[in-house]
C-alpha cells in the first residue's frame, strides 16, 4: 500500500460573499503552509464559497455557477496546480446547456409543500416565511466538482446531489441521472512521504453530498443505507463527502452559546459579558470568571460532535457490517463477516463548515474515518467551531 495525504478545509463562508470567502479559504491554506505538506487530496464542504442557506430560489440566483466553469471551478483548478493535489469541491450550479437533459419529476408541490416542512426546517432556511417554488425553467443542481493536478489542471468529475434537503427543494432538482450518486476510477498520486517511484494508484472514489448520507427524503427506511450500500457495491476506495451539516439541537451541541466560532471580537464579548452576569458572585472576580469561560470557549470550538461523527459511520453499515442483514447489530471486532464473506475497506472523508447563517448552525466536525468489516477507526476529527485544514495521511 502506499500513503496519501487528505486534507478537509473545514472553515466558516459568510452566505454570498463570494470573495471574502475565497480570500478566507486562501488564508487559511497559507497558514497551513499547505504546499510543504504534501498534500494529494484537498475536500471542501458543500456549497463551499457561496454559502448554504439562500431562503428561496431568487436569493441564491446571482450566485450559481455555469456547469464546472465558474468561480469554484476556477481556484479548484488553480489551487490543485499550486498544490499538485486532486481537488473536490461543492457549488450551486446552473445547467446552461442547450440540450435539455432527461430529468426525473420535481418533487417538489406534489410530495414536499412549505406546509409540510417542519418548522425548524424553514428557519434553518433563514426565513421565517414558506419559500417559494423554484422557477421551473431554471435547471439549478446542488453540486461537486472533481479536478486532477496534471497534466493541466481540470474538472474529471461532476456530481449532482441526489437527496435534496428541505432548503435544496427551494432552488435546485434532484440529480436526474438514472443511477443516483457517483463513483469514478481516479489515479490518484501517493502522499510524498511514499517512494518516489510509487505510481499513482487508480482508486475507485464514491462521492455524495451531505443529504445524500440519510434516507431519501427521511421518508425511505432507515435501513435502505442507500449511499452506504451504493459505496459498498461500487468497491469504493476513498468515499468522500462535502457538507453543510447543521444541528436542530444547538443548546445540546453548543450549551451556552459556546464553541460557536465568532467573527468579531464584539460577539465573542457579547457572549463572554452574558455568561459572566449569569455565574459571576462574590467568590470570584469578574476578570477571573471571564478567563475561565474564554478557555472553556476554546475547548468547545475544538472539540468534534461525536454525535454527528458516529451517525456518519452508522450510515456506512453495509461497509462495516460483515453481512446483507438488516438492523443495528453490533460491529464484530475480529474483522470477518458473520458469514464469513469478503473483507471491505474505504476511506471516508467528510468535509463540513461552521458557522452560523440565519437560523442553521453547522457543527464542523470533518472527519477521516478508515471503514472495513468489522472496525470502524477515526483517523483524524475537527473541532466543531474551528476554521481548519485537517490533514491526515492514510493507506490506500
Amino acid at each position: 500500500m502506499g500513503k496519501l495525504k487528505i486534507a478537509c478545509l473545514q472553515f466558516n463562508p459568510k452566505l454570498g460573499d463570494l470573495d471574502g470567502n475565497v480570500r478566507r479559504a486562501d488564508r487559511i491554506l497559507e497558514e497551513s503552509q499547505a504546499e510543504a505538506l504534501g498534500i494529494g487530496l484537498l475536500v471542501l464542504p458543500e456549497m463551499a464559497f457561496s454559502g448554504y442557506n439562500f431562503p428561496d430560489q431568487q436569493a441564491i440566483k446571482p450566485f450559481l455557477e455555469p456547469t464546472a466553469s465558474g468561480l469554484t471551478a476556477e481556484w479548484a483548478k488553480r489551487t490543485a496546480q499550486r498544490l499538485g493535489c486532486w481537488v473536490v469541491a461543492g457549488y450551486p450550479e446552473i445547467d446552461t446547456g442547450e440540450r435539455e437533459p432527461e430529468l426525473p419529476e420535481i418533487h417538489y408541490e406534489e410530495n414536499i409543500t412549505p406546509s409540510e416542512i417542519p418548522d425548524d426546517s424553514v428557519m434553518a432556511a433563514g426565513s421565517t416565511s414558506p419559500p417559494s417554488p423554484p422557477d421551473p425553467n431554471i435547471r439549478a443542481y446542488n453540486s461537486a466538482l472533481v479536478v486532477a493536478p496534471t497534466p493541466t489542471p481540470r474538472v474529471v468529475g461532476h456530481y449532482r446531489k441526489s437527496h435534496l434537503y428541505y432548503t435544496d427543494y427551494t432552488w435546485a432538482r434532484e440529480n436526474p441521472a438514472k443511477t443516483p450518486f457517483y463513483t469514478a476510477v481516479h489515479p490518484i498520486a501517493s502522499s510524498s512521504s511514499s517512494p518516489d517511484d510509487t505510481p499513482p494508484r487508480q482508486l475507485n472514489v464514491a462521492l455524495g453530498i451531505c443529504m445524500d448520507m440519510n434516507p431519501y427524503k427521511f421518508e425511505a427506511p432507515y435501513t435502505d443505507y442507500e449511499f452506504g450500500t451504493h459505496c459498498r457495491d461500487s468497491r469504493a476506495d476513498i468515499i468522500i463527502l462535502p457538507t453543510a451539516w447543521l444541528t436542530l439541537e444547538v443548546e445540546k451541541v453548543f450549551p451556552h452559546g459556546f464553541g460557536i466560532p465568532q467573527d468579531h471580537d464584539e460577539e465573542r464579548d457579547t457572549v463572554l459579558e452574558k455568561m459572566v452576569e449569569e455565574v459571576a458572585g462574590e467568590a470570584m472576580e469578574r476578570e477571573e470568571v471571564r478567563r475561565k469561560l474564554e478557555v472553556e470557549m476554546q475547548r468547545e470550538r475544538r472539540a468534534a460532535d461525536w454525535d454527528t461523527v458516529r451517525y456518519w459511520a452508522g450510515r456506512l453499515r453495509p461497509i462495516w457490517d460483515g453481512s446483507e442483514a438488516e438492523g443495528d447489530g453490533e460491529v464484530s471486532g475480529d474483522g470477518e463477516g458473520e458469514e464469513g464473506g469478503e473483507r471491505r475497506r474505504a476511506v471516508f472523508v467528510s468535509c463540513n463548515r461552521v458557522g452560523v447563517e440565519g437560523d442553521a448552525t453547522y457543527v464542523g466536525s470533518s472527519s477521516v474515518l478508515e471503514v472495513e468489516t468489522g472496525r470502524i477507526r477515526g483517523l483524524g476529527s475537527a473541532g466543531k467551531g474551528v476554521e481548519k485544514l485537517l490533514v491526515v495521511e492514510v493507506d490506500v
